[in-house]
Parts: structure tokens; C-alpha cells; sequence
């Protein structure tokens, strides 16, 4: 609500009475699982429980930024389970039209994803459907009628992260190089001050392989 409150601070004193701008704000504790949300007039996301098998649209109420002085702003907070996909998206996925020139929903969100979820489908290829224009996707017959952001992840257990990375042969200076290499072409930071974060990234790898 913090970060929330000093961009509103901000922009309601720098943009035209009449503007404002909508903002969804999570931050996520990877050790808890847990994530703590608030939203400033925008969508807070669809979340599967794989345990329940079912969806749950968020929610958390907060006026758009820069719209008046000293808004409040909700802050919820949930736990994420093995399994969870979670979908945070712009209000043009939910306001996609149909012929009747209505937009779709939430919940016909809902309808689409829960099955996708609990079924087989990864949530790669959900997130393919939710894009799509075919007759297995999401916007088949939808017109889109603002722009469209979507976000999605997916909870693993630590185990399967540390099999992942363990079940591998990890060329640690070939790795160091090729991210120096990059930051580099990105501009990232200067030569001398890139050779420091490798330095200090090369340290933390041997000690990760090292001492687990």
C-alpha cells in the first residue's frame, strides 16, 4: 500500500485532473509462498487451487492513481500450494466483447481457465489458448476493444527447483561469461562494475555447487 500511496502522491501532482492511471501491485515470498496484493482500479488476477480444483478471482478495492489526493488502498494476502497458477491480467482480457457488445467477464474467465487447470494442460499451453483466436481459444468471436497484458505462474515445490538444477552439469565460468557478455551489450553498467557483480555471481554458484 506503501509504494501505492507514493506513486498516487506523485502523479496526482503531475498529471491533468482529468487522467489517472491503474496499477495492480503483488509481491511474492518465494520461502512462505505467500503473496501480498493491492490494486489501484485494476484487475487482481485469477488464482487455481489445485488442492480445490477450482478458481478464485481476487479482489482487493483501491481507486485508480492519481484520481484524488490520499486513496486507500486494500492489501490481502494469500498462500500459494504446489500446484496454484496464478493469472494477473489488464481489464482489455476481461473486456473483450461479444456480439452482443458485452464485454465477457471474470467469470467467463473463470470458465475457460478452471477446466485448463485442473485437467492436463500446462500453463504454457493455457496461456496459448487464453491468446488465441482459434476455436479452442480464449478470444474466438472476441473483440478486443483495449490492450491486452497477461502474467501467469505457477507454484512448484523447492524440491523439483533443486532437482532441476542438480540433474544438470553447470559450466559455472561458461555461464558467468555469457551473462557478463550480455549485460554488457545491454549496457547494463560499466566494465569495471560488471566484473564485480561476476565476480560476486561466480562466488555464489561454486558456494551453491559446493555446500548446497
Amino acid at each position: 500500500a506503501y509504494t501505492l500511496k507514493s506513486i498516487n502522491s506523485y502523479l496526482s501532482n503531475n498529471i491533468p485532473s482529468d487522467s489517472f492511471v491503474t496499477a495492480f501491485y503483488l509481491v511474492y515470498n518465494p520461502d512462505m509462498g505467500s503473496i501480498k496484493y493491492s490494486s489501484a482500479g485494476s484487475p487482481c488476477g485469477i488464482l487455481f487451487k489445485k488442492e480445490e480444483g477450482r478458481c478464485e478471482i481476487l479482489k482487493s478495492g483501491g481507486m485508480p492513481l492519481g484520481f484524488i489526493k490520499n486513496p486507500n488502498f486494500e492489501v490481502k494476502e494469500t498462500t500459494l500450494h504446489h500446484g496454484d497458477k496464478l493469472f494477473i491480467y489488464t481489464d482489455g482480457l476481461t473486456e473483450l466483447r461479444e456480439s452482443s457488445n458485452l464485454p465477457v467477464g471474470a467469470k467467463k474467465l473463470v470458465e475457460f481457465i478452471e477446466p485448463l487447470c485442473a485437467g492436463s494442460d500446462d500453463i504454457e499451453h493455457i496461456m496459448e489458448k487464453l491468446v488465441s483466436g482459434d476455436d479452442s481459444g480464449f478470444m474466438k468471436n472476441l473483440e478486443a476493444r483495449d490492450d491486452i497484458a497477461i502474467l501467469s505462474f505457477e507454484k512448484t515445490s523447492s524440491d523439483t527447483i533443486v532437482e532441476k538444477y542438480t540433474a544438470r552439469d553447470i559450466d559455472i565460468p561458461e555461464i558467468c561469461d555469457e551473462i557478463y557478455d550480455y549485460l554488457l551489450r545491454a549496457r547494463f553498467a560499466s566494465k569495471d562494475e560488471l566484473l564485480k557483480v561476476i565476480l560476486s555471481l561466480d562466488e555464489a554458484l561454486n558456494n551453491a555447487v559446493l555446500h548446497g
